[in-house]
Parts: C-alpha cells; structure tokens; sequence
C-alpha cells in the first residue's frame, strides 16, 4: 500500500492518512488496522500554522511513503527519524539514509519537494514531521531586521532540501513534546515552547550555512549523495582521502566540499567520523562485541583513540555508554 500526502495548509495529514486507510480519526489520533500492523498517527497543532505529527508504527505488511510540498504550497517541512533503526528514502530522485544515529537525522525542505520511503516491516519506527507555512517566518524575517545566516539562507534558496544530525538535546526536546498524552492548557503551552525551542535549534544549524543547496545542479548533488554513501561504506577501515573522493565525483577537492557542507552541513571527514560514532553505538547496543572488538572492527588499532573519539561524540566513553543499555 501507498499513503500519499499532500502538505499544504489545506488538508492535514490525519484527516489524509484516516481516508486512505478507511477508519475515523479519533481526536488527535488515526490508530493503524491490525490488517497493516500496530500503531497510530498523532497530530499536534499549534499556534501560527505549526503543527507536529508522529507516525508510530510497527508494520506486518509493506507501506510506502509518499510525500510531497506543492511549489505553491508554501510550507516548509522537516523530517525526523526518531527511530533506533535507520531507514532509507528517495529525496529529489537520489537514495538517502536517515538515521537518529547517523549524521543525517532530519532534513528539512521547501516548497516543491517530494519524497519517497518504504517502511519496515516488524521494525518498530517512530517519524516525527513538523510543518509549518512560510508566513510563519515573516514576523521574525522582515525587510527590517537585521541580516543573519538563516536570513540569507531562505531569502537565497527558493528550493532546497538539506541535511542535519540529531543531537541528544534535539532528541529529548521531541522526546518531551510526545510524553503529553492528553494535555491540559499549561501541557499545551510547554509543548508549543519545547517544539519551538526545538525548531530554532535546527534552523541555527541551517543558519550557519554559507549558501543554500539549491545552488547546486542537480547532476552535482546527485554526486554528493554518491559521495556520502562512500564514506559510509568505509565505515571498518579509514576514509577515502578529498583528493580520492573528488576525482570519484569528477569535481575539484574545494567544489567538492563546498558542496558538501552545503547539502549535509558539516565537512566530509566530520559526516565520516559521525557515522563511524552511529555504526559504534549500534554495535555496542547490540552486545555482540567487546568493546575491544568494536574499536578493531572499526579499524582502531589504539583502542584509548576509539574511546576518545567515541566520548567526543557522545559525552561518555563506549564502557560507560555501554553500562546504560540494559541488558
């Protein structure tokens, strides 16, 4: 089965998916058929056009994902992977992974935008997508206001798609806004703050680009997406060097990570080494290695290095992140 969905300011996604799916909506809630498996789709709205809808399925059958922003449907989306596996979409015609644990945990688009994904099957997955109009940043980007990088980053880029990481601060903000079952008033006006607490922490990131993607042919990006998943390949050994992964993309080495930053957000020895962080954080959850065997694994001949970099990206070393996981 195929749920497609249309985001505008029209027709919200739960009154779409209860249509295809052919039940009610109950509330602020679409719970899935047992045909298809177990879960709900849950929608939020709030002040000004926002809204947040959190797709919390554990699926028996296939369904894919199709969503699309209108060119003129003027709102703006950002796609988070709560989930702990990852999973793969098709974003403007290229394969793209998201994961909370990889250094693509959300992305956030523009208007004329479409995605496509296939949800796993006995995986149990939690999506988070949060839309909102384009007026909604009118009152905070005016004429007036002092110019700033997020400023210039939507005033210069009609059309984008680009990539960030989910951080844990990131992760608990969302984490909070969904333990509010049935919210009271003052519920309702801590999620209203925690979602845009959560929202200026992604558009700081975006903001801190130099240019936006959509400068960028689409020839080039679809190289860049080749290029990420060319570091990620070498996750159990060391990285291509620049030189190496520019000639792979027929670019110069500066081209290369100009264009880099400018879709993923960080330069591409740092994506290199965050999804070599995510790749030892799966292994040491699954309790299959040593922590020993997972530094060798991948490609640490000096295991305090592994744990150094590790506790860099995590704020604690692997044995003790590994005394977190319950057993």
């Amino acid at each position: 089965m195929e749920l497609s969905l249309k985001i505008d300011q029209q027709k919200s996604q739960l009154d779409q998916v209860a249509e295809q799916l052919g039940v009610q909506v109950e509330g602020d809630m679409v719970r899935l058929p047992k045909t298809y498996g177990d879960g709900y789709l849950r929608s939020i709205s709030l002040p000004g056009g926002l809204q947040l809808n959190h797709y919390h399925f554990l699926l028996r059958q296939p369904i894919k994902l199709h969503s699309f922003v209108p060119k003129d449907g003027e709102t703006y989306l950002i796609n988070v992977n709560l989930s702990e596996d990852s999973f793969k979409k098709d974003l403007i015609g290229e394969p793209a992974e998201i994961g909370k644990i990889l250094p693509m945990g959300c992305f956030f688009y523009s208007p004329g935008v479409e995605s496509y994904g296939n949800s796993p099957i006995n995986i149990p997955f939690d999506i988070i997508i949060i839309t909102f109009p384009t007026s909604f940043l009118d009152f905070y980007i005016t004429e007036s206001s002092p110019e700033d990088g997020f400023s210039r980053f939507i005033s210069g880029s009609p059309k984008f798609c680009v990539f960030e990481d989910l951080d844990y601060g990131q992760e608990g903000i969302l984490r909070e806004v969904l333990s509010h079952e049935d919210p009271g008033a003052l519920d309702k006006l801590q999620m209203h703050t925690d979602i845009l607490r959560f929202l200026l922490s992604v558009l700081t990131k975006v903001g801190q680009r130099s240019e936006g993607s959509s400068a960028l042919h689409p020839d080039d990006l679809q190289k860049l997406f080749m290029i990420s998943a060319i570091l990620k390949s070498h996750l159990h050994g060391s990285p291509p060097s620049i030189d190496e992964l520019a000639r792979e993309a027929g670019m110069s080495a500066s081209k290369l990570k100009r264009g880099f930053k400018q879709v993923f957000g960080i330069p591409p020895y740092q994506y290199y080494l965050k999804a070599k962080m995510g790749e030892a954080r799966k292994l040491l959850q699954s309790r299959s290695y040593a922590i020993s065997e997972i530094g060798h694994i991948l490609g640490y001949s000096n295991l305090s290095k592994f744990s150094q970099a590790f506790k860099k990206e995590f704020g604690m070393t692997p044995r003790q992140y590994r005394g977190t996981i319950g057993s």
